[in-house]
């Protein structure tokens, strides 16, 4: 017997909760952690009155093996159209989850949660087109989502790309300038999305990329959404162009940072004028505590990236040599370690930010620009670490450690030198980080206070 209704069903699993919306009922069977749903349709006619047998159920989501909350399921129904009834589930253990009681939804509570969790992939920076960008900065994320349902994070997103006076076809340049503040350029630039490996069991269908514009220092950007279709991969991947089109939808920066809202695990739902109200919630930006500190577990070294270069006192940027070509899978590098000792030298692999070889390796070139970008010499940062957990949980920010660059006269730090052949070498200083991540961690985020002109010691 199903609770408040006079429809029986022979079931071997037990009921842990029932609803309805006009001429569906929705019964969730089994257990708390193997638990299935239901829907089926109203089997009396006008004026029955006497008990009748449901003879069918339609699965709806199931069996998952995902534990659910203890105590009494909440439960809320909304009826979009024939095709689209959402059923929203809240068990104060998980996130809100929300189900098309039309369709088989599956059986990954990923899939239907409200926030489902994708390991996103930073865009990859393919080079500059023919367009109609403003001049200034630019940088792109984008965002997943399922028609009418749910949506992802946002993305992390490009470094800032910068929009240079000069040919799209890099190895044609010899200098670079930039282009007054304002104007249209005659510029796009091209990105590569690759697809997350765990983007099939959350069942998102379309993306939105957005284009993130700064024109002058010190000012908020302008956030707009460029690109919106369904998803289309080609070998796991799609390409992306921005030559300027006019925007799908404007954004601020509030707007944009909080975009897909608080994350909320409530216990209790209600809805009332078509909004759904949650109680007894606890909110996932609720802060974990894990035991973790830098002593033992942390350490750094200082990358030196080299590149072959020469003066020209006709361009806005130093013109690099385009003698050599830059295989973005082995670039050379050189370590030293926290007490500024040669410690060796490798390659490293930066196919996760451009596409491409480098066949004119200078300055001129945006991606070199925006691959090969440097600290500060003598001056200090301040670095950080925030941990993340399988359940969207994360700490507040761990202290790292307090690093003061080396200055241009200490060797091996020098911001240009020659070499044995008189030629000029441009070295771009960096850091790389060596962690032990803390079981339970699925991700981090190594971050680093922010500096304006009033924290800097010296101009360049």
């Amino acid at each position: 017997m199903i609770e408040g209704s006079r429809l029986s069903y022979t079931v071997e699993d037990n009921i842990l909760a029932t609803t309805q919306i006009r001429n569906y009922g929705v019964v969730i069977t089994g257990t708390r952690d193997n638990w299935s749903i239901y829907r089926f349709e109203n089997p009396y006619e006008a004026g029955e009155k006497e008990f009748k047998p449901i003879t069918k159920l339609t699965k709806v989501f199931g069996p998952c093996k995902e534990q659910l909350g203890e105590g009494k399921l909440s439960l809320v129904t909304r009826w979009e159209d024939k095709d689209t009834v959402k059923l929203y589930l809240a068990d104060g253990k998980n996130p809100l989850m929300v189900f098309n009681i039309m369709k088989d939804n599956g059986s990954d509570i990923n899939a239907v949660t409200s926030y489902p969790s994708v390991t996103f992939k930073k865009p990859i920076f393919c080079g500059l087109i023919n367009g109609t960008l403003k001049a200034g900065l630019v940088e792109y994320s984008y965002q997943f989502y399922t028609k009418y349902g749910h949506q992802s994070e946002i993305s992390p997103s490009t470094k800032l790309i910068p929009l240079h006076n000069g040919s799209v076809a890099p190895e044609s340049n010899k200098h670079a300038d930039g282009y007054e503040m304002g104007v249209t350029t005659d510029k796009g630039v091209r990105i590569k999305i690759n697809k997350p490996t765990d983007i099939g069991s959350a069942g998102f269908t379309h993306i939105r990329v957005y284009r993130i514009t700064y024109v002058e220092n010190g000012q908020l950007p302008t956030i707009e959404v460029f690109y919106d279709q369904p998803l289309s991969w080609v070998n796991d991947s799609i390409y992306v162009e921005d030559t300027g089109r006019a925007a799908i939808s404007v954004y601020s920066l509030e707007e944009y940072n909080s975009m897909t809202g608080i994350h909320i695990i409530p216990k209790v739902i209600e809805s009332k004028n078509d909004y759904l109200f949650a109680s007894n919630i606890k909110e996932q930006d609720d802060y974990i505590d894990i035991d973790w500190t830098a002593n033992n577990n942390f350490t750094y070294k200082y990358i030196i990236t080299e590149l072959v270069g020469e003066l020209n006192s006709n361009a806005d940027c130093i013109n690099v040599s385009d003698e050599s070509e830059i295989d973005i899978h082995n670039v050379p590098v050189t370590y030293y370690n926290a007490e500024l000792q040669k410690v060796g030298s490798d390659t490293i692999d930066i196919s996760d930010y451009i596409e491409g070889n480098i066949e004119n390796s200078t300055y001129t070139n945006p991606k070199v620009s925006y691959m090969f970008k440097s600290l500060r010499r003598d001056e200090t940062y301040r670095y950080g670490i925030i941990f993340y957990t399988a359940d969207g949980g994360y700490t507040k920010v761990k202290h790292l450690v307090d690093i003061h660059t080396p200055t241009m006269y200490t060797p091996g730090f020098e911001t240009f030198r020659k070499d044995e052949e008189g030629r000029l070498i441009v070295r771009s200083l960096g850091l790389q980080f060596d962690i032990t991540v803390p079981d339970g961690v699925i991700s981090y985020e190594i971050v680093r206070c922010g500096r304006s002109i009033t924290d800097t010691k010296n101009l360049s």
